[in-house]
């Protein structure tokens, strides 16, 4: 990335603006970018080829190679192909994304590993909330404590559904209780709530 970065300084660019340009995904993606390019690295330099300077049959041999060899299912494998095609963009000219080659290869290793279909019936949420208003969940004063954490655990990852790490960054002390302690309000902690900003 410090090669697309001067690349970018070079065409007039300020270092914050090109480091921005180069990662506009959150930083979860591009932490996800950087191992899988880091990986298609490797493998080029194992295979004495170089990854800036490389070719769609290259890419489309290491992309082969995930699926024979590391068993990747093909969604990750074409994973690492927008990984690929996001650094190469800044390094050449070479269309990786809409190469029609490797979409369909990509397209093969679907046809020789379909996704397994989903054996749970499908679940009803209105459902899950009326058994949840009775025994053994209800009344509460008599409900054993571990199906009144069940239910506690259910409700609380209802409620911030958004993002799963919400409910690790809930503080106890900021619960805001209503109506005799009908509801309630969910607030992550400060630091949490500032450092999603930031992404955002």
């Amino acid at each position: 990335m410090e090669v697309a970065e001067q690349k970018l300084v070079q065409e007039g660019f300020s270092k914050d603006i090109a480091k921005r340009i180069l990662g506009p995904q959150r930083e979860s993606t591009r932490k996800l970018y950087d191992i899988r390019w880091g990986n298609f690295c490797a493998w080029c330099k194992l295979h004495k080829k170089d990854p800036v300077q490389t070719t769609v049959p290259t890419i489309a041999r290491f992309l082969n190679y995930l699926f024979v060899q590391k068993k990747f299912r093909p969604g990750t494998i074409e994973g690492y192909k927008t990984a690929i095609a996001h650094y190469l963009k800044f390094y050449s000219d070479l269309d990786v994304a809409g190469s029609i080659h490797l979409a369909n290869l990509i397209k093969s290793f679907y046809r020789d590993c379909p996704r397994i279909k989903d054996m749970f019936p499908k679940w009803d949420l209105a459902l899950v909330l009326v058994h949840l208003t009775q025994a053994p969940f209800e009344p509460l004063v008599t409900a054993p404590v571990k199906y009144l954490t069940m239910k506690t655990a259910f409700l609380t990852l209802l409620a911030s559904g958004a993002r799963c790490s919400e409910v690790h960054a809930v503080e106890f002390n900021s619960l805001k209780f209503q109506e005799k302690n009908r509801f309630v309000t969910l607030e992550p902690i400060p630091e949490f709530k500032a450092k999603t900003a930031n992404k955002d």
